[in-house]
């Protein structure tokens, strides 16, 4: 289950911002206000006009919100006015690999409400006023200058934006009217519901519009659609095919992730970015075609595709090259995403090639060895995270750090060779590499980072004279860690570095702080 705690914190992060969601038109403002109550609604007053922050009221089964409380005019609705933040149950998503995250969303307490009717006065309703309940038809009182209703589904008044398609309805597919130009942020979230259709006119699909309709299987994405939010399509896990239409110009960031049964995509000509993590996690492709326009590919663009065994791109790429399959950047020399699922145990990467992206090699389990030519001077972050069969690696004279989490996770790394150049061994560089029992640090280093080494395999370790800090639980739980060895000028040394480590003696100068913390942690000191 650790390989996963990536995905797992970007899933976790995304959870969150959707439990909290900004309200429009001041929403959010008017709900830390003051709350009122009258009939069956709470709610909040700004400049006189009232926003309905819950609904109180037992066994209707439609609920009309009203043009006025208490002689203020009703102009919002807030978030979830349906639930009760004090009372949760848990959302829980079931990944491919038998892991799961879950977060705890507000409960439903009114199963009851099938029908709500909107007053003509108001202006806004905030994106998720309605999730968790089983409303299936929306109305609006005549004379509304905000809304209009197509067949329960709610519009803005001129018929072209989809505000909120009702979670209670119960279709396997829809289709969007004809008219329509826009779905808004959200209109589709958390809905069940095999298969949608856009039709021609529509331009823009909003933020998380999509997201967490695990049982939609297809998406008809129309010619002249011109752009995409974010996380659009975020945990559509039965998706399988997606044909993105000219005029689309950027993938922003997480429009696919964790679409992990996604087998096919088909990019347009017109694709100029691909933002981070818009294919995060998407386990079932085997192959991507980079159009020739792509000039900006983020190192997460492409991250967790462990089924991926290719990565083709147009020739007339100024940007980006096919080398065997492996992504290259041609403007800086670097590669740029290695397939995970490559068929190749050992490889060596090319002459010339300067640096080694951000993630490069994540999570490639068939690899073992990687050769790095001397051209190699930067490796980016997570460069080997979780190649969990990497046994050996060699960096290339002229590499100056050993990056953040370059090495975390890779559990059967059992050599490390670090040329005299390295001068800082970054925090989570080599957490968890249990096999790892020695490594010989360059006489440069001087700062040994926070959970570098936490987790790992050492038995013995000697810290360069150059040292002067070791970060926060930099060895914790290194269970078989029996001897530290720790120069005089290594004056800052977390109070967490060594926790765990049970069999562990600090040898140091007299009078040094090494022997301080020893004393503090009642660890086993020898003077030398």
């Amino acid at each position: 289950m650790k390989r996963n705690q990536t995905r797992r914190l970007i899933l976790i992060l995304a959870l969150t911002i959707l439990s909290a969601l900004p309200m429009p038109g001041g929403a959010e403002e008017a709900d830390k206000a003051e709350r009122h109550e009258s009939g069956n609604f709470m709610y909040t007053l700004q400049n006189d006009t009232a926003t309905i922050v819950a609904y109180t009221g037992k066994g209707q089964s439609t609920v009309i919100i009203p043009e006025e409380l208490d002689g203020h005019p009703v102009r919002a609705v807030g978030s979830g006015i349906f639930t009760n933040e004090s009372e949760t149950e848990r959302y829980t998503f079931h990944a491919k690999d038998g892991s799961s995250v879950g977060i705890d969303k507000p409960k439903m307490i009114h199963p009851e409400v099938t029908a709500i009717e909107l007053p003509a006065g108001l202006l806004s309703i905030a994106p998720d006023a309605l999730w968790q309940t089983n409303v299936r038809d929306i109305s609006v009182a005549p004379g509304s200058e905000s809304f209009s209703v197509m067949d329960g589904v709610l519009f803005d008044k001129t018929g072209e934006t989809l505000l909120h398609y009702p979670a209670g309805r119960g279709e396997d597919a829809y289709t969007v009217p004809e008219g329509a130009r826009a779905i808004a942020d959200y209109a589709f979230c958390m809905r069940d519901m095999g298969e949608v259709i856009l039709p021609e006119g529509v331009e823009s699909v909003g933020a998380y519009a999509f997201a967490y309709c695990e049982s939609l299987r297809a998406v008809t994405l129309p010619e002249g659609l011109k752009s995409l939010g974010e996380m659009a399509f975020f945990v559509c896990g039965a998706l399988r095919e997606v044909v993105i239409p000219e005029g689309i110009e950027v993938l922003p960031a997480g429009v696919f992730s964790d679409c992990y049964a996604m087998r096919s995509v088909t990019l347009p000509e017109s694709l100029r970015a691909i933002e981070g993590g818009a294919f995060f996690g998407c386990y079932a492709l085997t192959t991507i075609h980079i159009p020739a326009g792509v000039t900006e590919i983020h190192p997460t663009a492409l991250g967790r595709l462990s089924g991926l065994a290719e990565i083709t791109v147009a020739e007339e790429n100024p940007a980006y090259a096919s080398r065997d399959g492996v992504l290259f950047d041609t403007r800086t020399n670097a590669l740029h995403t290695f397939p995970p699922r490559k068929r190749v145990v050992a490889y060596t990467v090319p002459e010339g090639t300067a640096a080694l992206g951000s993630g490069a090699f994540h999570g490639c389990g068939n690899l073992t060895a990687v050769s790095l030519p001397a051209s190699v001077t930067e490796i980016g972050s997570r460069a080997f995270y979780s190649c969990a069969n990497l046994e050996s690696i060699a960096l290339p004279e002229g590499i100056t750090s050993v990056p953040h989490m370059a090495f975390g996770f890779c559990g059967k790394l059992a050599e490390v060779i670090l040329p005299d150049s390295v001068t800082e061994i970054e925090p989570y560089a080599f957490e968890f590499c249990r096999a790892l029992t020695a490594i010989e640090l360059p006489e440069g280093v001087h700062t040994i980072g926070k959970r570098a080494f936490r987790q790992s395999g050492l038995v013995s370790v000697t810290l360069p004279e150059a040292v002067t800090s070791i970060g926060e639980i930099a060895f914790e739980n290194c269970a078989g860690l029996t001897d530290a060895h720790i120069p005089p000028a290594a004056a800052d040394i977390d109070p967490t570095a060594f926790d765990g480590c049970t069999k562990l003696t600090i040898h140091g100068a007299e009078g040094s702080a090494a022997q301080a913390y020893a004393e503090a942690k009642g660890i086993p000191f020898e003077a030398k």
